[in-house]
Formats: structure tokens, sequence, C-alpha cells
């Protein structure tokens, strides 16, 4: 009996021996595939699960700059103390500053709008909640006083009116000779208008200027707390008037305030545009 003959004979028992196996085969495979399924241990993706904790946890970014001279300047002297203690403000009790330096107006309010016009030897500037004054920070600007941090202690810059009571001022003691020559139009002596001008601490003290807030923004000053008799009162302002320019140039910030105050030493002309119970009007003025 030759091959082929052999194999057309048992070719039923082939057949059958290879389904056999390929049956094993397909057995084993499903078998391990159920088995990888049921027992495998999860793996964790790091990557995820840091961005999960983040959405749920959202990272505190910090103000930098709120800290940068502070720490730049080592004011503590010391690497001990941490961002706390220079947030708090160092502790103990506030004592009047040795810091030469003259506090000469303030505008109280939230950080972001208060500010301080102080004096360091002929300078003047303004300056705001977290500014350095010599090797000083300020930590807070209230109603006629500064708070600053001097040398790891609280320190109080008081006022010019505080520090000299009793001292007769301008308002009380002169007595203007402004003219009113025409409706919101006024003359002014020369050698008045120098002498009030150039004394800005006692000037400052004379009436309370704040931000007037319009749509989130400063809109002019408004000038209130009038003292009677003053240069203020003299020249026309009232009580809730609100000043948006001088001679053209906006007021919209105290350094632009301060700036315009100064230039007005040198002036003999000059027009100041306010708000007068919600009515535009301007006033003009000539120093003769």
């Amino acid at each position: 009996m030759n091959y082929i003959e052999l194999f057309k004979k048992y070719s039923w028992l082939i057949n059958f021996i290879m389904l056999v196996l390929l049956a094993y085969m397909l057995a084993s495979l499903t078998s391990s595939y159920i088995s990888s399924r049921l027992f495998s241990v999860p793996t964790v993706n790091t990557a995820d699960t840091a961005l999960e904790q983040k959405a749920v946890v959202p990272a505190v970014k910090k103000d930098q700059n709120y800290y940068t001279s502070i720490v730049e300047r080592n004011i503590f002297n010391s690497s001990a103390h941490g961002l706390e203690d220079i947030a708090n403000g160092g502790s103990g009790p506030v004592s009047k500053s040795s810091l030469s330096a003259r506090l000469l107006g303030t505008v109280a309010g939230s950080s972001e709008y208060a500010y301080a016009v102080i004096q360091v030897n002929n300078d003047i500037n303004v300056y705001r909640v977290k500014d350095e004054i010599g090797n000083a920070v300020i930590l807070a600007i209230e109603r006629k006083k500064v708070i600053i941090l001097h040398n790891g202690a609280k320190e109080e810059l008081s006022m010019y009116e505080e520090e000299n009571k009793g001292v007769t001022g301008t308002a009380a003691g002169t007595a203007y000779n402004v003219t009113q020559v025409g409706k919101g139009t006024y003359n002014i002596p020369e050698n008045q208008f120098k002498s009030a001008i150039q004394n800005m601490g006692e000037l400052l003290t004379q009436a309370r200027v704040v931000p007037n807030m319009s749509s989130g923004n400063i809109s002019g000053y408004r000038i209130f707390a009038i003292t009677p008799g003053s240069l203020y009162a003299n020249i026309g302002l009232h009580d809730g008037d609100v000043i948006h320019s001088v001679n053209g140039i906006q007021v919209t910030t105290p350094e632009s305030a301060l700036q315009l105050f100064q230039q007005l030493q040198n002036e003999r002309r000059f027009t100041v545009n306010i708000d007068r119970n919600g009515q535009p009007m301007t006033l003009n003025y000539t120093v003769q």
C-alpha cells in the first residue's frame, strides 16, 4: 500500500487530531485572557493623578512682588523669619518712627487705592502699601498716619498736623485776599499763592481727597472736609466737588495729581475742570 492510499485511508483521523489541537489552543488563550482581566493589578498613571489632584485642590499662586522688596534687603537681618512674619508686619507695640521722613498727607482705604505723600530730604513722592522708604517698608496707610516696618519693628509716621499741634496754620492765621471777578473766575495774590502751595504739608491737612470711582476706574478725585478760611475755600471749591483735570491734564492717579500740584508753583494762569452735584464746571484762576 503506498503513502497516498494510506493517507486517504486515515485522513479522517488526521482531521480529528487537528480539530482537537485547535480546540485546545483556543481554550488556552481564552483562559489566559480571562485570568489576566480578573487578577491583574491596575496601573496608576501618576501624570493623570497629578492632574486630578490639581483640579481638586488648585495651587495658590503667591504674588511675588508682595515679598520681593523685603526679602532682597533682608529687613529682619535673619533668614529664620518666614513669609508669615513679613505679611504680619512684625510684632510688638507701634512706636514713633525714627525714620528721616515727613508724612504730608494720606488717602486711606483699600491697599489698592490708599496712598501717602511723603517727603524724604527734599524729595516729595507718592507711596503705597509695600513701597520702600529708605530701609523701611510701608505696612498700612491710615488716615493721618502710616505704619512702617523699620529694623524689624512696627513704627508710625504721623502726619504734619499731628506733629505740629498748636502751631498756627495759614488757614487759621491768614486771610486770603482772593478776589472773585466773575462766575468761576478768581484772582489770587502771588505771594499768598506761592506761600500756600510751597507748604504742602499744611495745605494737605486743610481738606480730604479720595478717588472718585466710576465703572471700577478712578475718574478724578473728590474733595471734602474743606477747612473754612483755607485756600481751597477761598478759590471757590466746595465739599463734594470732583476734580477731573487741571489745565486739560486728567487727574487719574495720585502721581499725576502730585505732579500737577508741583507744576502749579510756576503757573500764572490755570483752569480746573470739576463736577459739582453732577454738573460740569470750569474754574479759572489768575495768579497776580
